[in-house]
C-alpha cells in the first residue's frame, strides 16, 4: 500500500513501528532507485565484501521522454506525474551510475530499462488488452536483450561513460548514452493507455470475449 501511495493521487500510509509511528508514501517521490539502502542491506548478511553481492536493477521508469500533449496539462495529478517522469528521467541513471562508483566490486548483473515511453499517466489505466499487457511485452522483450548482451554489460558502459570526455562530448546525459545502449532497432509495441480518473477505465470488447 505505501509503495502505491503516489502523492495527490492516494492517501499516505500511517504505520506503528517499534514505537515510531510513521508516514509513508511511494518512494519513488524522493528517490526512484535506492541502490545505496540495497548494497548496505546485503552487507550486513555478507560483511563488507562487496565482491559477494549481486544486484539486478530493474527499473520501472522510462528511459525515454513521452510527449506531454495539451489535455494533459489540465490536471494536477497529471502534471505532478510528469514532473516525477521528468525528474526520473534526468536523475535516475545520474545516481546510478554514482552509486556503482561508489560500490565499485558489487557485480552490477542485469540492468533493465523500458525502451520505449510508457506515459505519464500509464502506469494508472488497467485496461489489460490494450495497455498493461503490451508493457508486459515490452518488458518481456527489454529484459532478454538485457541477458543477451551479457552479465555486467550496463556497469562496464555506465563505468566508460564516467571516465571519457569523448563520450560525453556524444551523450552529454549518462541516460542519454543508456538509451543509445538500448536501442536495439525494434519497432515500438503499441500501447493503448486512456484514464479519466472520474469513469471506469474503457475495455476491450473483443480481448473480454476471449
Amino acid at each position: 500500500m505505501s509503495s502505491s501511495a503516489i502523492p495527490f493521487a492516494f492517501p499516505s500510509q500511517h504505520w506503528e513501528f517499534e514505537g515510531s509511528n510513521l508516514v509513508a508514501m511511494d518512494g519513488g517521490s524522493v528517490w526512484n532507485i535506492n541502490l545505496a539502502s540495497a548494497v548496505q542491506r546485503c552487507q550486513e548478511i555478507v560483511g563488507e565484501d562487496e565482491s559477494k553481492i549481486t544486484i539486478d536493477i530493474l527499473d520501472c521508469g522510462t528511459s525515454k521522454l513521452s510527449d506531454y500533449h495539451g489535455d494533459e496539462k489540465s490536471n494536477t495529478i497529471n502534471n505532478f506525474l510528469r514532473f516525477k517522469e521528468l525528474k526520473s528521467f534526468n536523475e535516475d541513471a545520474a545516481d546510478l551510475g554514482e552509486i556503482m562508483a561508489a560500490f565499485p566490486k558489487v557485480n552490477y548483473r542485469y540492468y533493465v530499462s523500458p525502451s520505449q515511453a510508457l506515459g505519464t499517466m500509464a502506469v494508472m489505466d488497467g485496461t489489460n488488452a490494450t495497455c498493461t499487457f503490451p508493457m508486459q511485452q515490452i518488458g518481456r522483450k527489454d529484459g532478454a536483450n538485457a541477458v543477451k548482451k551479457g552479465e555486467g554489460y550496463h556497469h562496464k558502459k555506465i563505468m566508460e561513460w564516467r571516465e571519457s570526455k569523448e563520450i560525453q562530448k556524444t551523450w552529454p546525459k549518462l541516460n542519454e548514452y543508456i538509451v543509445h545502449l538500448n536501442d536495439n532497432g525494434d519497432a515500438d509495441i503499441e500501447i493503448n493507455c486512456k484514464l479519466n480518473l472520474f469513469e471506469p477505465a474503457p475495455q476491450n470488447e473483443e480481448f473480454l470475449q476471449k
